[in-house]
């Protein structure tokens, strides 16, 4: 099997290889090229801070302090393992034929932009993908941070900006106020940098196809050249002439470990969308004068989805010095230990999953000090639009949104809080790139699509009353101390600067009541006489709809707390004989293949994996790695190796001197593991270590580091 990468990023062609492919010439003809794709982003949720180094392991999962043996993990061991470059191989003659067809019909649309005879034309010649059609086609370009303390802005195309070489990077204002110690051995660069997808040659027709279009995973013979690889034209007709099943296991999503969390929000998810299924059938079998079957066949359109939870750790938020010295006097908490998790959605299109949506939240218990006892914040929400039945995509997220918040008020937590923040054009949250058709919400769209949530849920009797940081905590006449304190939000962040403004007016001997009056209305918030929450609730009132809170209906609700409107009550009672409100199931649970698999239980129990145990961390693998969603090919290669990540230890490394994916042999001792482009490179910082490096395969490395 051939492949090469133009960006070193897999291992490379010999030269005479590299000569006669016929790619290579068109991959090098120009120095540089522009990429002419437009990435919109549409995440629901989130805050700003840029992305940092990650280190990359599998999923482990264990009691705190006490590592355990699920019995899905044992039964996993005695699988035979995947010994075949392309998930490819798992899929039956019909799914090979749809992931075919896909690819057809993005050539068809278009996608990159360009003109339907111009794509003829390059699919006649020799330089084109035999699957996609398309000659060299161009990541999106890395988004590149200022590592400034007081900047962390994004760095603009075609700008200068000055490096280490490594992790930080400074823009042109940060970098002339460094000392001239730290400035000596940066090197200044141009953000114009392109990278182009990856070519692999078929071992059975010879003919060259981009990667990501042939699924093919780098990974699985890095070290071992005797796995071959097939072209999907190829297996396609394979099956078709020896009518050949599937034989091969492949990582799936359905796979990874069990949670109380997923189980919980799986079943009632699967069970919402089959009724919704239903509906829409009967209907169309009413229109259309068809069979219900025939209908039901018609609407159903998507495959299986599929919800797992990745991470489940316990972190700690240390309060900002301003505000942990101005409220020190009431016993102001000086952290507040918090449980973290993330869920990932999934869907399985054309026999390959892909990764549609995942949300982080923090969940603070009832051993937490108040303002945070028995809260949930939901951190962030992203998503990409390769759901089908696409107009289900809104229903199928609330319904993910609303079981997790009946599971969390299962488990006795009293209020929800949600921060309505649609990013900034560009940014991206957790998804690495989003399809051009994705629009990004507007902020009063945002809400209201949280608030037709919130609604449905306070239907269920699963949500009390519905408000706002602002009409909860800032007009009863109180102080900052009651307002809970959360990693990310507006509030923790805002604090501290709003702190040091009233601060300089005391220092001054001034007050402040005059510059507490908002423009659009004279009558400030009632605040008792805590000047700070006085200043703060006034700059957020223009916007409090933005900071929902919503009260949940857990066993210790107080009535104040689940007044709803009249015409909620009514819809309530309407729907007490129809639905049946799901509950935690403990213990193993029973699969279709009449095996046992034991649920983990997320809140006891860590469930550890480095490249989903924070938001930050994620996305910097999917940037480094050009992990992107803008197109379902991508999106769908995209996931095959996350899950690759997830599933296969050996395979979830990184260099420790660039943080890229490490795709050929590695240099490796018990300090640091560096590829070979880091390891040979002069400046590589390997610190106080004075141990031997020695070459090891990725395959060959045992579970855990010393």
């Amino acid at each position: 099997m051939l492949k090469f990468s133009t960006d070193n990023g897999f291992v490379n062609l010999p030269a005479k290889i590299r000569e006669a492919n016929p790619m290579q010439a068109d991959s090098n003809a120009s120095g540089e090229a522009v990429n002419s794709e437009r990435i919109e982003i549409d995440i629901v949720d989130g805050s700003k801070p840029p992305p940092q180094p990650i280190s990359i392991t599998s999923m482990t999962v264990g009691k705190k302090r006490n590592c355990s043996d699920s019995q899905n993990q044992r039964e996993k061991r005695v699988r035979t393992k995947s010994t075949t470059s392309t998930l490819l191989n798992s899929l039956s003659k019909n799914q090979i034929e749809l992931h075919i067809k896909s690819l057809t019909e993005a050539r068809v649309r278009g996608i990159c932009g360009e003109v339907l005879s111009k794509e003829e034309e390059l699919r006649r010649s020799d330089n084109a993908c035999t699957l996609c059609g398309y000659g060299k086609l161009q990541f999106q370009h890395t988004v590149i941070f200022c590592s400034g303390k007081a900047c962390h802005k994004r760095i603009h195309r075609n700008r200068i900006y000055y490096t280490d070489g490594k992790q930080c990077n400074w823009c042109t204002s940060c970098y002339k106020k460094l000392d001239d110690t730290k400035t000596k051995d940066l090197v200044d660069k141009k953000n114009n940098a392109t990278n182009e997808e990856s070519w692999v040659k078929c071992d059975e027709c010879d003919g060259w196809m981009h990667q990501i279009c042939g699924l093919f995973n780098p990974r699985q013979n890095k070290n071992d050249d005797s796995v071959k690889f097939s072209c999907p034209t190829c297996l396609l007709k394979e099956r078709k002439e020896r009518e050949i099943q599937p034989d091969t296991w492949y990582p799936r999503a359905e796979d990874l470990p069990h949670t109380k969390s997923s189980e919980f929000l799986e079943k009632h998810v699967t069970k919402k969308l089959q009724k919704k299924f239903e509906e829409l059938a009967l209907g169309k079998a009413q229109t259309e004068n068809i069979h219900l079957a025939e209908a039901i066949k018609k609407v159903q359109t998507g495959g299986k989805i599929t919800i797992r939870q990745v991470s489940a750790i316990d972190e700690k938020l240390v309060v900002n010095e301003r505000m942990l010295n101005r409220y020190k006097h009431m016993n102001y908490p000086e952290e507040f230990k918090y449980r973290s998790k993330c869920i990932l959605v999934f869907q399985n299109l054309d026999g390959v999953d892909v990764l549609l949506f995942a949300f982080y939240v923090y969940e603070h218990d009832e051993r937490n000090p108040a303002p945070n006892t028995g809260t949930v914040y939901i951190s962030y929400l992203d998503s990409v639009n390769y759901m089908a039945p696409r107009h289900l995509r809104s229903f199928v997220y609330h319904e993910i949104l609303i079981s997790y918040l009946d599971y969390a008020r299962q488990r006795g937590y009293a209020t929800a809080h949600i921060w309505a923040c649609p990013p900034k054009k560009g940014d991206d949250y957790i998804f690495h790139g989003k399809p051009e058709d994705q629009k990004t919400p507007k902020e009063s769209r945002l809400r209201q699509w949280y608030v037709d949530m919130l609604v449905e849920a306070q239907k269920r009797n699963i949500v009390g009353t519905v408000t706002n940081m602002y009409e909860l905590y800032f007009v009863k006449g109180s102080d900052a101390t009651i307002v809970p304190y959360f990693q990310g939000d507006y509030f923790s962040g805002e604090i501290e600067s709003f702190i040091k403004k009233v601060e300089d007016w005391e220092s001054k001997g001034k007050g402040i009541e005059n510059d507490l009056i908002n423009a659009d209305d004279s009558k400030p918030c009632d605040t008792s006489n805590d000047k700070v929450m006085k200043r703060f609730g006034n700059s957020i009132k223009s916007m409090k709809d933005s900071f929902i809170v919503a009260c949940l209906n857990w066993s210790g609700a107080k009535a104040e707390h689940m007044k709803v409107p009249k015409v909620i009550e009514e819809e309530r009672e309407r729907r007490k004989k129809e639905e049946c409100a799901p509950t935690i199931q403990d213990g193993p649970t029973q699969f279709e293949e009449d095996r046992l698999v034991r649920i983990i239980d997320d809140d006891s129990e860590d469930l550890q994996c480095d490249i989903f145990n924070f938001r930050q961390d994620f996305l910097n693998l999917c940037t480094k790695n050009h992990y992107q969603f803008d197109q379902l090919r991508r999106a769908k290669h995209t996931t095959m190796m996350l899950l690759s990540h997830l599933h296969n230890s050996n395979a979830a490394e990184k260099c420790s001197e660039c943080s890229k994916d490490i795709g050929g042999r590695t240099e490796t001792c018990t300090c640091f593991e560096f590829c070979d482009e880091s390891n040979k490179h002069p400046s590589t910082d390997q610190g106080a270590c004075t141990h031997k490096l020695v070459p090891l395969g990725c395959r060959s490395r045992p579970l855990g580091r010393v």
